[in-house]
């Protein structure tokens, strides 16, 4: 990477230099020195690799979003980001996850989003490519958009539906489903965990 990321870091997580140089594990004059160097100059392999730390903290920090330029330049770099970093993405607070890991307690707090929710609904008909892939991911993404769409269930029961689909639709997964094979894996785990949820309280 060359040093013009990191004052796109800069202006993103709107930080000064000092707190950055701080974070980076070097000194305000460096810093400075590289703002007035070309964009194209290299940065060395030490601090590129801290500013993918200062990155993830930023983002489960809050001060920037999983959507900006710098993040999209850290996931592309690095296949398996960590936990809280995904989750975070997903809207899975950092205090949430340091508590016992439960797949149906995250599920309700990612669907709890309304956002989450909208996008579901609008890309209810284009889940039709992952039925494809096998009758178990049929039968489950149909038991789970009947409940989204189901009128005799009130919105609160269907969040782990809703929890389900959007992280089967969701770019930060917790393995990259570009990745071959295993690259679903999490996705249908997922949506098995949900099934069962319903399966058991006889809602389907």
């Amino acid at each position: 990477m060359n040093v013009a990321q990191l004052f796109i870091l800069l202006n993103e997580a709107h930080m000064s230099p000092e707190d950055l140089a701080t974070r980076l594990g070097l000194s305000g004059m460096t810093l400075r020195r590289w703002k007035k160097a070309k964009t194209n100059v290299k940065l060395p392999p030490l601090y590129a690799n801290a500013y993918s730390n200062v990155v993830y903290d930023l983002i489960l920090e809050g001060k920037l979003s999983c959507h900006s330029k710098s993040a999209k330049y850290v996931f592309s770099k690095d296949e398996l980001k960590p936990l809280q970093v995904r989750m975070s993405a997903l809207g899975v607070t950092k205090d949430f996850i340091n508590g016992p890991v439960d797949l149906v307690s995250v599920l309700g707090k990612i669907g709890a989003d309304p956002k989450s929710q909208k996008k579901v609904e609008k890309s209810l008909s284009a889940l039709a490519k992952f039925k494809k892939i096998s009758q178990d991911w049929n039968s489950h993404l149909h038991t789970l958009t009947k409940i989204v769409r189901s009128p005799k269930l009130g919105q609160f029961e269907k969040l782990i539906a809703y929890g389900a689909l959007f992280y089967l639709i969701t770019p930060f997964d917790l393995i990259p489903d570009h990745i071959p094979v295993f690259g679903l894996m999490d996705d249908f785990m997922f949506l098995g965990a949900a099934v069962t949820y319903y399966s058991k309280r006889s809602v389907v």
